[in-house]
């Protein structure tokens, strides 16, 4: 038997857009997916592992995580084609909620400076990635047992509610894939824009 044969119609491609930069969104659906299919089967049951809920915690984070970033390149590369504001486009490699929910969020908000209801997305972004950071800071805590010096990855005998975390994260990262589908629709648009000015300027 071989790890990846093509056996079947069950194929998955990954790495086939122009520029993987501006993919985020398309990861953090399947991690997201994995976690709502995870979290589904785990609060079904009476009984239960704690190892069953550690995945859990890291999918959602990892969707999360994922959103954020999905926003910081898709938002620079609008606030560009707007001539708002030339943002920083260098590539953010780090894990750290609350920083990458900062900058996503200065970015919206002067993207869309007078949407209240964004508004309010963006102080839950803000919150959560607070509460998430306390669980797991960077990214490490329910992947290993351990931290990098060998100690306990969490707070000893931290305590995470699935179910809490569950309807938190589904109602947030809903409204995430929503800002994230607004992004790429605004994006589209001003894309068509400008491509209209310069074809009417070469005209001319």
């Amino acid at each position: 038997m071989k790890l990846n044969e093509n056996i079947d119609a069950h194929n998955i491609v990954s790495s086939f857009s122009a520029n993987p930069k501006y993919d985020f969104g398309i990861y953090a659906k399947g991690y997201h997916k994995a976690a709502k299919l995870l979290s589904d089967k785990f609060l079904s049951q009476n009984g239960f592992g704690d190892y069953e809920g550690y995945p859990i915690v890291f999918l959602y984070r990892h969707a999360f995580e994922l959103d954020l970033k999905n926003i910081i390149y898709w938002g620079a590369r609008l606030s560009n084609f707007k001539n708002q504001e030339n943002l920083d486009n260098k590539l953010y490699n780090h894990h750290l909620l609350v920083d990458l929910a900062k900058l996503s969020s200065d970015i919206l908000t002067r993207l869309f400076k007078n949407d209240e209801a964004l508004g309010d997305v963006i102080k839950n972004i803000l919150v959560i990635a607070e509460q998430y950071s306390v669980l797991d800071k960077n990214s490490f805590s329910y992947r290993y047992p351990i931290s990098r010096d060998g100690t306990y990855s969490t707070d000893k005998n931290q305590i995470v509610n699935i179910t809490s975390l569950t309807n938190c994260m589904e109602d947030l990262l809903d409204s995430i894939e929503a800002i994230n589908f607004g992004l790429n629709i605004e994006t589209d648009r001003v894309k068509d824009d400008l491509f209209e000015i310069l074809s009417n300027f070469s005209e001319n």
